[in-house]
């Protein structure tokens, strides 16, 4: 069995690390009381104090026991005894060894002095308790000398005693204990300082790691955020143009429909300002021509007219081009803003052209006072595309329906010019039966004269 291990005696992993150090420093006071103090006194014993041999034996048998009370976890109890008992067997051998009435022995003296740390090598000031009780008992045992003094009395050869070299030994063995538990609490300082630096360095390590770990998760959550910002848009934009197209489903005119359109495309986008032009075909397209259809600002809608040219203007360009202009720089008397406050120009203007088939069927303009992000500008651009898909049906339906309303029309008058035409060819019937009526009269009237005539003749 190595020394080491006997020093950790007492010591298991779940204990505080304050009592597993004073565990260790209690096994080296044990060991240093057994043969550095207990042992030397019982072999001066053995030479000039054998009446009182017993008192350090006694304490090399209690030494050897407080080490052997750590080995089966009795660690309290065996602390009490290294603190109680060198004190005591030293106060005891001062009171046998000077006579009654006179001072104790310097070197016992030293000795007694030197024991009173002991209690506070082996406990924690948080174990206050049994420290200041300890603490107590020695100071109580140096005080009461005399009273020790008095009590015990033994008849012993002072001979050897006179000469001194028991102090001279005492002395010695005093300044050894001290140098010992000196030398013992800067080792366990020093490993003290070795774990404390270790600890250290594993609390920088966990810090470090930890400071990794919340830079991480800053960026997992900076990742979900974008992810939850990414989902929220997307749903926005889902539902923007689920809205729209169920608009489109609706059974309106179509200048009714852009209203509708734009004011919700306003309203959804939180902006201020809106207007839709739609494509009126010519032959070519320089014929073309833009119509605007729907302007509605600050929830009201704004009745205009005009009409744009490709090419004319940011419209016209956007028409031409085919591409979404965003303006962050609004030219001066482009547009206003308009409101019960007054007028005021927008800090952010886009221009989106609604495309279907690669075909320009419409502008969307939206004014607004605050800057568009990208998400709703690409959300403009996919409202666009089925606006426009819708429109162009919209408008096909719209021509079919002025065809055959036209067609009806003509069928009508056809009716109309069908049933003036019978009605002439009925008159026309009436007026022929009338003149064959009148035919035949006047023929029978000319026959009858003709009778009358040759009756005469």
């Amino acid at each position: 069995m190595k020394l080491q291990d006997i020093l950790k005696w007492g010591i298991n992993p779940d204990q505080p690390r304050f009592l597993k150090r004073k565990v260790y420093q209690a096994n080296i006071t044990g060991l240093i009381l057994t043969f550095f103090v207990s042992l030397p006194f019982t072999l001066i014993s053995t030479r000039s104090l054998m009446p009182i041999i017993k008192l350090p034996i006694a304490g090399i048998f209690l030494s050897v026991l407080s080490v052997l009370l750590n080995r089966f976890g009795m660690i309290y109890i065996s602390r009490i005894i290294i603190s109680l008992v060198p004190i005591t067997l030293s106060s005891v051998v001062g009171a046998y060894i000077v006579e009654a009435g006179n001072p104790p022995m310097t070197g016992l003296s030293m000795l007694s002095l030197a024991f009173l740390f002991i209690p506070f090598i082996v406990f924690d000031i948080r174990e206050k308790g049994y420290l200041f009780a300890c603490a107590g008992i020695c100071i109580a045992m140096i005080l009461g000398f005399d009273f020790l003094n008095s009590i015990f009395e033994i008849d012993l050869d002072r001979t050897e005693l006179a000469k001194g070299n028991l102090t001279r030994i005492a002395v010695l063995i005093s300044v050894v204990f001290a140098v010992g538990i000196i030398l013992t609490l800067l080792i366990e300082n020093r490993h003290s300082e070795e774990i404390s630096l270790k600890y250290i360095n594993e609390s920088k390590e966990i810090a470090k790691k930890m400071e990794e770990s919340e830079h991480k998760a800053k960026e997992n959550l900076k990742e979900i955020e974008a992810v939850r910002q990414n989902e929220k848009r997307q749903q926005w934009a889902v539902q923007g143009l689920a809205e729209v197209t169920e608009l489109l489903r609706g059974h309106y005119g179509l200048r009714d429909l852009c209203d509708k359109i734009i004011a919700f495309v306003v309203d959804y986008m939180q902006a201020n300002q809106g207007t839709m032009y739609l494509l009126e075909a010519g032959d070519t397209e320089k014929d073309s021509v833009l119509n605007l259809y729907a302007t509605y600002a600050y929830n009201r809608k704004k009745f205009e007219e005009g009409k744009i040219t490709p090419g004319q203007g940011l419209v016209g360009q956007a028409f031409i081009e085919k591409e979404v202009i965003h303006l962050k720089e609004i030219p001066q008397n482009y547009v206003k803003i308009t409101s019960g406050l007054g007028e005021a120009t927008p800090n952010s203007i886009i221009i989106v052209p609604m495309i279907f088939n690669e075909q320009v069927e419409g502008i969307i303009e939206i004014a607004s006072f605050n800057e568009f992000d990208e998400y709703q500008i690409e959300f403009v651009k996919k409202l666009g595309e089925s606006i426009a898909s819708s429109l162009k049906d919209i408008k096909i339906n719209e021509s079919n329906k002025e065809l055959l309303e036209q067609a009806r029309q003509q069928e009508e008058e056809m009716k109309a010019q069908e049933e003036e035409m019978r009605q002439n060819m009925e008159e026309l019937a009436a007026t022929q039966e009338e003149m064959i009526r009148k035919e035949k009269l006047y023929l029978k009237q000319i026959e009858d004269l003709q009778n009358k005539l040759e009756l005469v003749k």
